[in-house]
């Protein structure tokens, strides 16, 4: 998967490794110099993967988790060890505790460089979510990367780091960026709505980004009245920047021992204090 799409695969974005905290523990990862998208420094290859419908009974998910685990088995038999790459098992079994503890142990026994958490962000909300991978990821190695699979809004990133999280892709940045929404402090912005047509302002007052450092809200809000495709690459630029001026600021935060005090206001909500 890929934070931004045609970016080489494995573009996800990192936190990094173990060190006290809390819950899960946000962690920091350090590859060398490298810390930010994965890029080339590591190639990230998962199990094949499936999507069941949320709220299918407990049997279901069983079924779909034996799926899934068999190609994991199958997919480290055919894996082709070599520097740089690392092979991520896939834990499932939707907001059932038993399954995903069942799943963990399975993954942990057939041994991965990495661990991916899959089958959420799929419309079980935030408190499903946090409260799958409060009793997830204490069941996955401590030395070993954890990576959640297609999330997601920044409050549901801060939350997934506090619990020991350190990998994350999604098409958030890109997809909003193609349709006028654009992340800033605090929530978001339309850049369709009327209001924005006189605005001088930059979509983020803050931001160094080409698109804020060169461009203002009137014009992309023109852009996108007039369909031209410059806007969506425009606001998609300002939409990466905004998620790995994030991920930095969590970064920070953790070596700096200070993450336990972040929270975020997204859409008009505020992430319960971490």
């Amino acid at each position: 998967s890929s934070c931004a799409e045609g970016q080489p695969t494995g573009c996800a974005e990192r936190v990094g490794a173990n060190r006290p905290g809390l819950r899960g523990r946000p962690r920091l990862i350090r590859k060398g110099q490298a810390l930010g998208f994965i890029g080339p420094a590591l190639s990230l290859v998962s199990a094949i993967n499936t999507v069941r419908a949320l709220g299918a009974a407990g049997g279901c998910g069983a079924a779909h988790m034996d799926i899934v685990q068999a190609t994991g088995e199958r997919s480290k038999a055919a894996f082709n060890a070599r520097p740089g790459y690392g092979l991520f098992g896939i834990v499932q079994g939707s907001v059932y505790t038993d399954l995903r503890e069942e799943s963990a142990a399975a993954l942990k026994a057939i041994g991965f460089e990495g661990y991916a958490i899959g089958g959420l962000a799929v419309g079980e909300g935030q408190a499903a979510m946090l409260a799958t991978l409060d009793t997830t990821v204490p069941h996955l190695p401590r030395e070993a990367p954890r990576y959640l699979m297609g999330v997601g809004k920044p409050g549901d990133i801060l939350g997934a780091v506090a619990r020991g999280i350190d990998l994350f892709d999604c098409v958030l940045p890109t997809r909003s960026g193609r349709t006028g929404q654009a992340f800033v402090p605090g929530g978001t912005l339309n850049m369709r709505n009327a209001r924005h047509a006189d605005d001088a302002a930059p979509v983020d007052e803050a931001c160094a980004c080409y698109t804020c450092a060169n461009h203002s809200r009137a014009y992309l809000h023109y852009l996108f009245k007039a369909k031209e495709m410059l806007g969506p690459i425009l606001l998609t630029t300002h939409n990466l920047a905004h998620y790995q001026g994030l991920m930095r600021d969590i970064r920070k935060a953790i070596e700096a021992g200070t993450f336990a005090g972040m929270a975020v206001a997204v859409e008009g909500e505020r992430l319960v204090p971490l």
